[in-house]
């Protein structure tokens, strides 16, 4: 009988030590392979974090150097040991701006991230003049940077009620001992109420190259279609005008003595066109509306540009610039002249508005949403300026001109 009881105890003590034993291989097991699973998810987190930096490496450098952007698409870079890893990048030209790939590897362990940059203006303030700001009426509301160059006594003018609707930063040039409050003057009013500040340099704003005009073969309209390149005398358009502008990477160039719009010019393609006027030009009817800003582009030397319409694309004028009644602009203006914005109703212009050798001046009522650069600005209207860089400009530099596009930061995907 003790015999038997000892085996039975023996036997129970098997089971219980087979059983802790099979527990602690599974344990054991267990243990090593949660280890090794963080071991392996470290590596991983490594890796993203290495091609995030080789991707935020290349967009600071396109960034800072917006013309070297062009010659880094289709790139791919050499592998950039980090000693934990290594990363490589490459640039991709993607619909509307450039695609960063970079991929992390440490130790075989590989993620690949993407950083997208969109292309927008160089322009960083909603009014910037580079000789005087006056802003003598309250705006609706001015949503960005105020700025100017110089740093001599009240270059920067304000109505005391204007300071609650200027939701920005108002800054005066650089320099040691240069303080805003001597560069601004406040009518009836203290500085307190908005935030001041110096600029970091000089911005210089170049006057653009007004081109030379083209000789063309001289055509008359016969019906309402324009489907080639030509020289007209006049052009009035009291319905509709189509112009073919042809597929993408194409250019159709127009030249006209005196054009008046009543109508519509509608423009057909994937193309872009050169629109030159010499005399006179008075749109009273809408040209492109709703199309690509870059579709088009107009050049005008005679006296006054008049513009009571919608206009999308972009206006480069020698002379004065006016706009009145009800005007729906998208694109840019650009003058060597002075330009008026004297607009009622609900007008709205959505661009760049660039003279930096003359004056701008806003009277009457209208939203801006862009950027404004001039010699010197004077609002005494009313309306909205948003500061916004979505619109282009048009001019790069192998067209004699070197202000830049520059790129922002988009969006980050796997």
């Amino acid at each position: 009988m003790f015999t038997d009881d000892k085996g039975s105890s023996l036997i129970m003590v098997l089971i219980i030590m087979g059983v802790l034993t099979i527990f602690g291989a599974a344990f054991l097991h267990y243990s090593l392979t949660d280890n090794l699973q963080v071991i392996n998810d470290e590596k991983r987190m490594q890796a993203h974090y290495l091609a995030r930096s080789g991707a935020e490496a290349v967009a600071d450098y396109i960034i800072n150097n917006p013309q070297e952007a062009a010659e880094l698409l289709g790139k791919k870079s050499e592998k950039h040991d980090l000693g934990q890893g290594f990363f490589e990048v490459e640039v991709k030209s993607t619909t509307g701006g450039i695609l960063i790939e970079s991929t992390g590897n440490v130790d075989d362990f590989t993620r690949t991230v993407k950083l997208t940059l969109h292309p927008c203006s160089p322009f960083d303030a909603a009014l910037f003049g580079l000789d005087r700001v006056s802003i003598d009426n309250p705006p609706d509301e001015i949503i960005g940077d105020i700025c100017t160059n110089s740093i001599f006594d009240n270059s920067i003018s304000l109505h005391h009620n204007a300071l609650d609707k200027i939701k920005g930063i108002i800054k005066v040039g650089p320099g040691p001992g240069v303080e805003p409050s001597n560069v601004i003057d406040i009518k009836h009013g203290s500085l307190d109420k908005i935030e001041t500040g110096n600029m970091d340099r000089i911005i210089d704003y170049p006057v653009p190259l007004f081109p030379d005009f083209p000789k063309l073969e001289d055509k008359v309209i016969t019906s309402g279609y324009i489907l080639s390149d030509g020289y007209y005398n006049n052009i009035e358009v009291d319905k509709t005008l189509v112009i073919d502008i042809g597929n993408a990477g194409e250019e159709r160039n127009i030249r006209v003595g005196n054009l008046k719009v009543k109508g519509n010019i509608v423009l057909e393609g994937e193309g872009k066109l050169n629109l030159y006027v010499d005399h006179s030009l008075d749109i009273k009817g809408n040209i492109n509306e709703g199309g690509r800003v870059e579709a088009l582009m107009v050049y005008y030397k005679g006296q006054e540009t008049k513009i009571d319409g919608e206009f999308y694309g972009s206006i480069f004028a020698l002379s004065d610039i006016r706009f009145s009644g009800n005007v729906i602009m998208v694109g840019n203006i650009i003058s060597s002249g002075n330009i008026e914005v004297s607009c009622t109703g609900n007008s709205y212009i959505k661009g760049n508005i660039y003279a930096p050798n003359t004056t701008i001046e806003f009277k009457g009522n209208t939203d801006i949403i862009g950027a404004v650069v001039a010699k010197e600005i004077e609002f005494g209207g009313n309306g909205k300026i948003e500061y916004n860089n979505d619109i282009l400009f048009p001019y790069l530099p192998d067209e004699g001109f070197d202000l830049q596009n520059r790129f922002r930061i988009g969006v980050w995907s796997d």
